[in-house]
């Protein structure tokens, strides 16, 4: 995306709300590429909360502060500095300052562990340094170090995965998934953060889960509850899970009870990863008590058509519901 220098200036900025909308949404993408990079920025704004957020600019140097931040930048012909942008170029001096320092002193690199591919039929099983055990969904990394070492077990997660933590109370396990972090002991549970989604969403099978966000809100979920942070609003809440199916895509288990058709396709999206569309009158009014287990997409889509008037045709990697009078 950018040099690290670049990168670094960019932090600046927005910690010091000076960053446009296309900054921000910048910084953003950035952030969510690699769990390192989430990293990078969340100690990035623990040394701007340690060193004081906003600075005396009264002390400051604006002349040559603003120079050694800018001096292998062209200026243009006309050039003027107002007290916010030398606030920036302050920050950004400490910052790239702390980078310097940190960076190449991170002695226990990360492995990332990546599903991108479509085929869910080869999705990533991992086993982690402490024996935990982690499912990866499509389209989802897992960063992890070499070993755990310090008080904490510590991960970072982009997309969903379903954990089973090996118990361990004097060594908390802890997930870092967008802008919230789950702690825990010893249990399992579901965590969906894509990045492109507005909410992350935690969903326990077994045990106690601490469900937190940056702004330092907080749940503790327990057996059949589910957590949900609407990044957007911040907004942080419980409820009781609904839904049997929600870790259908690793072990494609699907149970159906009376469940509206259109329901059912919404949850074969999800746990095959295709697209399949329909008009409602195709879906309206019917209901499927079924369920699958290890099943084929094909062999859903063929118990489907002897059990409803509807045929499935297939055409450029979309799936289409008709009346099967069509």
């Amino acid at each position: 995306m950018k040099a690290n220098t670049e990168i670094w200036e960019l932090i600046g900025k927005v910690l010091h709300q000076e960053a446009s909308q296309q900054e921000q949404q910048e910084l953003s993408a950035w952030r969510s590429q690699l769990p390192e990079n989430e990293k990078i920025y969340v100690e990035a704004l623990k040394v701007w909360e340690q060193t004081g957020t906003y600075l005396d600019l009264e002390k400051f140097d604006s002349d040559n502060g603003w120079k050694a931040v800018a001096s292998d930048i062209k200026k243009p012909k006309t050039f003027r500095l107002t007290l916010s942008r030398i606030a920036v170029a302050a920050s950004v001096m400490v910052l790239v300052a702390v980078a310097a320092f940190w960076l190449p002193f991170k002695t226990n690199q990360l492995n990332l562990v990546t599903q991108q591919t479509n085929n869910v039929t080869t999705l990533n099983d991992i086993v982690l340094p402490d024996g935990t055990k982690v499912s990866l969904n499509v389209g989802s990394n897992l960063s992890f170090p070499e070993e755990f070492s310090g008080e904490n077990r510590e991960v970072y997660l982009t997309g969903e995965a379903f954990f089973l933590v090996k118990h361990n109370p004097q060594k908390p396990f802890i997930i870092h998934a967008g802008e919230s972090k789950i702690r825990v002991l010893g249990t399992s549970f579901n965590v969906n953060a894509y990045p492109e989604k507005d909410t992350v969403e935690v969903i326990v099978s077994t045990g106690k889960v601490e469900f937190s966000t940056k702004d330092a809100k907080q749940l503790i979920l327990t057996k059949g509850e589910k957590g949900t942070l609407a990044l957007s609003k911040s907004n942080l809440k419980k409820s009781e899970n609904t839904n049997p199916n929600y870790a259908a895509w690793m072990n494609k288990t699907m149970t159906f009870r009376n469940t509206p058709l259109g329901d059912v396709v919404e949850t074969l999206r999800k746990v095959y990863h295709v697209d399949i569309q329909f008009d409602e009158e195709v879906v309206n009014e019917k209901e499927w008590t079924v369920t699958f287990h290890d099943q084929s997409l094909a062999t859903v889509f063929s118990i489907m058509e002897r059990t409803f008037d509807i045929k499935v045709e297939y055409n450029d990697d979309v799936y289409t519901l008709i009346h099967r009078n069509q």
